[in-house]
């Protein structure tokens, strides 16, 4: 009996110990499941998340070089507009350029290339130098009467659109468009012989606009011809009026006598027997006293008109008018002739440039 209970104990222990593996096996199981499940889950975050940075810093590589390359066409395009510009721009710009490329330019040949072309065009300029220098010394002493200087003005200004051509395409072009008059075709006098005879119609052609001043010719159209009278200088052209350095608007303007004692009126009336009243200009738009009156140089203007036989310096920064009080003279009489007897005179004005 003992031996029986014993035996059944022995199985029953068995039996426990078996379920109790069982037990802890199947709970590894679950474990193992579990971390697998876990690690599954934290690894797929992982890659998920690694993949989302993989694909979000491709795409800003992709902006970047997009940007590049964005940029680097528009540097090529910038780089490719200086070089027209420059190419067609001044000897000085493309002189920049050539001492540039002729310094930092690894292959020899090039250099020496841009280095040549650096010595042609320095030559140019100081061609260029050396022509102006001698243009301005004839020019200054120039008066416009003095036939003896225009063939050497004209050979020189032939010698400057030539150089011009060379060193600035693009400024040689407007040269050629420019319908102004050169400076040869003001190279001739007026006729000094004295004329009585009455105006009525004037015309004023401005032909050379100076840094401060404005050089014109003044001519008689009454009888329907076209008679010189004399050079007249006046302010320079400006946008916008300053009050005694701008000169008047273009236009036709009818002279009058001002009748007012003013201290000018009683200075001439001192300086000449035959002057009576100041010559003035009706209904100039923001300029109320103009005259017509005698001076040298632009400082002498105030807005009006100062008329005389030649002008001197021209190109100069100061032109002078000469014998301006025997050009005064000459059309101040007949204009005052023709107000004595009632009839009108009238003034046009010509911007030619």
């Amino acid at each position: 009996m003992g031996e029986e209970l014993e035996s059944i104990s022995e199985n029953q222990n068995k039996t426990d110990n078996h379920l109790l593996r069982e037990y802890n096996l199947n709970r590894s199981k679950l474990k193992l499941r579990f971390w697998r499940f876990v690690i599954g889950v934290v690894a797929g975050s992982i890659l998920t998340a690694w993949t989302g940075y993989l694909i979000q810093q491709r795409e800003l590589d992709l902006k970047e070089l997009e940007q590049a390359s964005i940029i680097k066409l528009k540097e090529q395009e910038n780089l490719t507009n200086y070089f027209k510009y420059t190419l067609e721009g001044n000897a000085y710009e493309r002189l920049n350029l050539s001492i540039f490329y002729g310094t930092i330019l690894e292959d020899s040949s090039s250099r020496n290339r841009w280095k040549k072309y650096e010595k042609i065009l320095t030559d140019q300029l100081d061609e260029v130098v050396t022509t102006q220098f001698e243009f301005d010394s004839i020019l200054k002493k120039l008066v416009i009467s003095d036939h003896k200087s225009a063939k050497n003005l004209r050979r020189l200004e032939e010698k400057k659109v030539r150089l011009n051509a060379l060193l600035s395409p693009v400024q040689y072009k407007s040269y050629k468009d420019d319908k102004s008059p050169n400076f040869s075709s003001l190279i001739q006098s007026f006729n000094s012989n004295v004329d009585t005879s009455q105006i009525q119609n004037l015309k004023l052609e401005r032909i050379y606009d100076g840094a401060s001043y404005t050089i014109g010719k003044l001519y008689n159209l009454s009888g329907g011809n076209k008679q010189g009278l004399s050079f007249t200088l006046e302010d320079e052209y400006r946008p916008v009026k300053v009050r005694g350095k701008t000169r008047i608007p273009a236009g036709k303007y009818k002279i009058v006598f001002h009748k007012s004692e003013t201290l000018l009126t009683k200075k001439y009336r001192q300086i000449f027997d035959w002057f009576e009243w100041h010559l003035k200009l009706e209904n100039v738009p923001n300029f109320p006293l103009i005259y017509i009156h005698m001076g040298n140089r632009s400082i002498d203007t105030e807005g009006s008109i100062l008329v005389g036989k030649q002008v001197a310096n021209l190109g100069s920064d100061e032109a002078t008018l000469i014998n301006s009080r025997q050009g005064f003279k000459e059309v101040y009489l007949r204009i005052a002739k023709s107000l004595k007897s009632d009839k009108e005179v009238y003034l046009e004005i010509f911007d030619m440039n």
